[in-house]
């Protein structure tokens, strides 16, 4: 057998290759515990906003880190009517993805 190279790169290039595939209905284990992860910390986050039913001169504005496809940009969008929802990226595949 063949000796495989085995290489280290940084994250973002991992994640620009891996890009288009990463949300395509292939079995991924990363989006399993990102949804775990999500349902247990998005009412954490929500708890900690300065929320209101009154309106305000400022809108509510969040920026979604390492947004990757957008999957989790999109659930605070819908969680959060009327905020100014924000998602940066540093792998290109995937922003064109979202």
């Amino acid at each position: 057998m063949a000796a495989m190279e085995i290489r280290s790169l940084p994250v973002h290039e991992l994640y620009s290759r891996w890009g288009t595939g990463y949300d395509q209905g292939r079995v991924n284990n990363m989006q399993g515990l990102d949804n775990t992860e999500m349902e247990a910390l998005l009412a954490k986050f929500l708890s900690l906003l300065p929320l209101s039913d009154k309106p305000s001169a400022v809108a509510l504005k969040v920026i979604d880190f390492g947004c990757g496809t957008g999957r989790n940009t999109l659930e605070l969008v819908a969680t959060l009517p009327g905020a100014d929802v924000i998602g940066l990226d540093a792998a290109p595949a995937l922003l064109e993805v979202a």
